[in-house]
């Protein structure tokens, strides 16, 4: 893949991929959307009478269509930043996990599954394409394929990390099986690790290969084989030590089978941080913003010397974020995921980044 129809210099654009995660330091900016700009609306969910096949394509054809009518305006107002023109489909999580029996429950605005089971014995399921969310998704994957026609990448949706996986079958109950019966435990979250690695391979095969890398959630582009983002959402509910034995070993598992992996985690998860960067072939460390925690550009702050020094760490910063902390960007190694309010706010803002890094390497 040398270019894209979303994308005419693709090698450009994979180019500043390589070189930035080659880099101890550096800033990428990614334009995921300009509030001043109308696009067809694929919400509520709810519409699409989920999983029906007819419905799952209706939506993903005005996925499409979205995706097109942004690139083609970034392509109309010169905007260049590191955005890799790219789908996967995108429900809520039920894609982390689609291959689960149990129900999934979808509202106006998300997807999640319902699969709880009564007891931890039973999380031995078969591997298997006969589930009806795996045909939302890997085939919804393989529909995205025969619809990008060169203009765009399909890429990886995400998976849950080994211990969320447990999670989503376990509902709260996981919070009691910590102590209750933790031998099972472990002996579901390995079979999670052999779960995580089909599901790996089944992305995988779906997905479009993206030169010499892997074109992982969010369109965050790995070296080599990668995988991402992983889900260590539960890492924010337990303590380090609870992590340290239920979390990071299973994690750590999946992460030694691949060349880079990704990781998507909160701020509220802050106090498990000095263990998720602990995750062998750890490219990318993705901190979402949580309403009522500090935000990511905080937990930056004090985490760049120390534990994140060297490692990506994917920001949903503000303008005047970034304004702000020019300094700290420029001796930090980032991924910013920006939403623009105009198409000035977006030009201007990827001229700030371009400086930031020329003012970097002087």
């Amino acid at each position: 893949m040398k270019t894209l129809g979303f994308c005419p210099n693709l090698e450009t654009r994979l180019a500043a991929w390589q070189a930035f995660h080659r880099a101890d330091a550096g800033t990428l900016l990614v334009v995921d959307s300009i509030a001043s700009l109308p696009l067809p609306s694929a919400f509520p969910l709810t519409q699409w009478g989920f999983p029906s096949i007819a419905g799952r394509d209706a939506y993903l054809d005005v996925c499409v269509n979205r995706l097109e009518a942004f690139c083609l305006h970034r392509l109309r107002i010169g905007l260049e930043d590191a955005l890799i023109p790219s789908l996967a489909p995108f429900y809520g999580t039920p894609e982390f996990d689609g291959f689960l029996p149990g129900d999934v429950r979808v509202f106006p605005d998300g997807a999640w599954h319902q699969g709880y089971l009564p007891t931890l014995r039973d999380f031995a399921f078969p591997l298997n394409a006969e589930q009806p969310w795996y045909a939302m998704t890997i085939g919804g994957m393989e529909q995205l394929a025969a619809r990008a026609r060169g203009r765009f990448a399909v890429r990886q949706r995400g998976f849950y990390s080994p211990l969320d996986l447990v999670r989503s079958m376990r509902d709260n109950e996981i919070l009691m099986d910590f102590y209750d019966d933790p031998e099972t435990l472990h002996q579901a979250l390995a079979y999670a690790v052999t779960a995580t690695n089909w599901w790996i391979e089944q992305q995988n095969t779906a997905a479009d290969r993206c030169g010499e890398g892997t074109l992982a959630g969010f369109g965050v582009w790995l070296p080599g084989r990668g995988a991402g983002h992983f889900s260590e959402d539960t890492s924010a509910q337990i303590s380090p030590a609870t992590y340290a034995e239920f979390g990071l070993p299973y994690t750590s598992s999946v992460a030694r089978g691949l060349d880079s992996i990704f990781i998507h985690t909160h701020p509220a998860g802050e106090h498990n941080f000095q263990h998720v960067v602990k995750v062998p072939n750890l490219r990318v460390l993705d901190i979402y913003n949580d309403p009522n925690y500090p935000r990511g550009m905080i937990m930056l702050q004090r985490y760049a010397d120390t534990l994140f020094q060297g490692l990506a760490v994917e920001l949903y910063p503000s303008r005047e974020e970034i304004l702000a902390n020019a300094d700290l960007l420029r001796r930090s190694k980032t991924i910013l995921r920006y939403d623009a309010a105009t198409d000035q706010d977006a030009l201007e803002m990827a001229d700030f980044v371009r400086e930031l890094n020329a003012k970097a390497a002087r």
